[in-house]
């Protein structure tokens, strides 16, 4: 922190060391000095910054779902033809996910443009991310089938385990879904903690 605090102090505006030091305030508990120091680097880098695409991912890790979507629109903009483009757009229809707005038709787009990158690493996260939009809308059947699919390519994916355990539940199939949320909780003791901070619970 003295370091980040020292180079902001010599160059004031730097992009990359505010980002970096507001993750390190986020783990510290100090959530408005956080905040400020990504939206002094919002103010500070262009519209094009691929820096924005950290700060998307930065703002929704501390739960600014507004601001998350801004920089994940400015990033999307500016590099349609990036490679990581399906997982920046599938990291937006995360978020919109969680603020309950439509995200599926975002989920297929970014499919067909995984597999045209034949990358099965994105294909799985498409999916995931297609089963949470789905999910976000009562459409349980739908959100399960796409867990299915992703636990199909990596079955030690405890937020796979976890996303089709609370939609068992949430059908009233209790005890799969107790099963798959225990499987979950196996790979990853946290991972109940994260849902439940977002909100998305059984």
């Amino acid at each position: 922190m003295a370091d980040f605090d020292r180079s902001l102090q010599l160059k004031p505006g730097e992009v990359p060391v505010l980002i970096s030091r507001a993750h390190l305030l986020f783990r510290r508990g100090e959530r408005a000095r956080a905040a400020a120091d990504l939206d002094a680097a919002d103010a500070a880098a262009s519209k094009e910054s691929d820096l924005r695409l950290q700060m998307a991912h930065a703002y929704e890790g501390a739960d600014l779902l507004d601001a998350a979507i801004k920089q994940f629109d400015l990033w999307l903009e500016f590099h349609a033809v990036d490679a990581r483009y399906p997982a920046a757009l599938n990291g937006r229809c995360w978020v919109r996910a969680l603020q309950d707005r439509h995200c599926r038709l975002h989920s297929r787009i970014a499919t067909r443009r995984s597999e045209a990158f034949r990358n099965p690493t994105r294909n799985l996260q498409d999916i995931g991310f297609a089963g949470a939009g789905a999910a976000a809308h009562g459409n349980y059947e739908k959100s399960i089938a796409d867990y299915d699919a992703s636990l199909k390519i990596n079955p030690k994916n405890p937020w796979g385990w976890y996303g089709r355990g609370i939609d068992e539940m949430r059908q009233h199939k209790a005890s799969e879904g107790q099963a798959d949320l225990a499987r979950a909780e196996a790979l990853w003791p946290q991972v109940g903690e994260e849902f439940t901070r977002r909100g998305i619970t059984p």
